[in-house]
């Protein structure tokens, strides 16, 4: 859509918002033990990565300041 009707750089700005796809696998469990894997996709928002990252780094630091005290 952007291609067609908006101006080149607005095409980047979109594209780097897009949802990346991520094709996982997870081993189904059952009574009898291991029954396999499943796959499935993932898709990783770049807004989720970034959020993500800095939880990690605030949980990172209160750690290390307990260990401090």
């Amino acid at each position: 859509m952007e291609s067609s009707f908006g101006e080149l750089g607005d095409v980047g700005l979109v594209q780097a918002q897009l949802p990346k796809k991520l094709k996982k696998r997870r081993q189904i469990v059952t009574e009898e033990g291991p029954a396999g894997y499943e796959e499935y996709i993932d898709y990783l928002f770049p807004e989720e990565t970034q959020t993500t990252n800095l939880d990690i780094g605030s949980r990172k630091q209160v750690e290390e300041a307990d260990a401090l005290v």
